[in-house]
């Protein structure tokens, strides 16, 4: 004959020699649920497809990206009497997004700060900044926006064919640049040439070129 171990409010039984046992009743009713299989496999889907989203995003996504303008460079160089007169500019902003593997998800919409414009001589840099010349006052940006991104000849290389707008005038460019992955995000690297008449930046000159190459080392994540 079987008593109930009242010390475990009938949780245990015992056999009348002292041994107790788990209550069968109790053990099917407080046993842990136990899923089927397509519940478990389900289960573990869900998590995995959360691991794998969180750790390597999806491909052909485009990495969101802006400049950090103190680790980037705007440079220029122009002739003047025949010598080179370098130049720089700071205040780079905007987005970036690039996808090496899928092009048209990449874009730049970036602009950088006309008044900034410094050559080391600063009677030459207030000239630069009037109406003459940038008009800062205003057109206080100059704008570069991308309108579609293909290959290079040299593997990690790129053309930006897009929109450079200086002074209140816009004009169609091609920019090579390339791309080196670095910290968090890329660094891009390039050089075009204008014609800064095309953008009323000066006037006719006998001794200042109407040419300048722009260089450009662009740091963003």
């Amino acid at each position: 004959m079987r008593h109930i171990c009242t010390c475990t409010f009938n949780v245990l039984l015992t056999d009348g020699r002292g041994n107790c046992s788990l209550n069968p009743e109790v053990y099917l009713a407080f046993r842990p649920k136990q899923l089927s299989v397509q519940q478990v496999t389900m289960k573990h889907l869900i998590i995995l497809a959360f691991i794998i989203g969180t750790l390597f995003p999806a491909r052909g996504a485009a990495q969101q990206l802006v400049p950090v303008d103190n680790e980037s460079s705007i440079r220029f160089s122009i002739k003047n009497f025949g010598f080179s007169t370098n130049g720089s500019f700071k205040g780079i902003t905007g987005k970036i997004s690039f996808d090496a593997a899928n092009l048209s998800r990449s874009a730049f919409d970036v602009s950088i700060s006309a008044g900034t414009i410094e050559t080391g001589n600063n009677t030459r840099d207030r000239h630069l900044r009037s109406d003459a010349y940038f008009d800062v006052e205003h057109f206080p940006q100059i704008f570069i926006k991308s309108e579609t991104i293909t290959s290079g000849k040299q593997i990690g290389s790129y053309i930006l064919h897009g929109v450079l707008t200086m002074k209140g005038a816009s004009r169609k460019i091609d920019l090579p640049f390339t791309v080196k992955p670095a910290a968090s995000g890329y660094i891009f690297e390039g050089e075009f040439t204008i014609n800064r008449l095309d953008y009323k930046v000066g006037s006719n000159s006998v001794s200042l070129s109407d040419d300048a190459t722009v260089f450009l080392k662009v740091s963003a994540r």
